[in-house]
């Protein structure tokens, strides 16, 4: 028992070394890369995330009804579903800067055979220009396998 417990301390300090923060949940599934950004490699899930800081516009056409700015992004995964929080900050909106309303920008999950895996948009809570949010969670709705790499992708949404 102790040269099992031994080195499961090992895997967890070489994990944690490597990757930042590691969390884990009663199921013993749940990890997360506690704020990292950029590739983590995490109980054999490899996630590249967005790089931040970085502008998305929501709009139709060549109309742009807002755009926030994305200041950071992390990960969670349970039970093999992805978790994303986002932070980041409201910079335009067509009615201009008092008008509290959502922001909007689209996302993409590829396989590492650059299939797409999910997409969708993501809706912020209301908000003024200059207003920010942080750790705002999106569950994604796609199935992770494990030992396969993923890229999350944002990017303008339009109508």
């Amino acid at each position: 028992m102790k040269k099992i417990f031994g080195a499961v301390l090992v895997l967890i300090m070489c994990s944690v070394m490597l990757t930042g923060c590691l969390f884990f949940d009663d199921s013993g599934d749940g990890v997360s890369n506690g704020g990292a950004s950029g590739n983590s490699t995490i109980l054999s899930y490899n996630i590249k995330l967005p790089s931040v800081p970085a502008t998305y516009a929501y709009g139709y056409d060549d109309f742009v009804y807002s755009k926030v700015k994305i200041t950071s992004v992390s990960y969670e995964v349970d039970y093999g579903y992805l978790t994303l929080y986002i932070s980041g900050e409201k910079i335009y909106d067509s009615e201009g800067n008092n008008n509290s309303e959502y922001c909007a920008f689209g996302y993409k999950i590829y396989d590492s055979e650059n299939y797409v895996v999910d997409s969708g948009m993501i809706i912020t809570d209301g908000l003024r220009v200059g207003e920010k949010f942080r750790n705002f969670e999106y569950a994604t709705l796609c199935e992770l396998e494990r030992g396969e790499s993923y890229r999350v992708v944002f990017e303008n949404y339009t109508i």
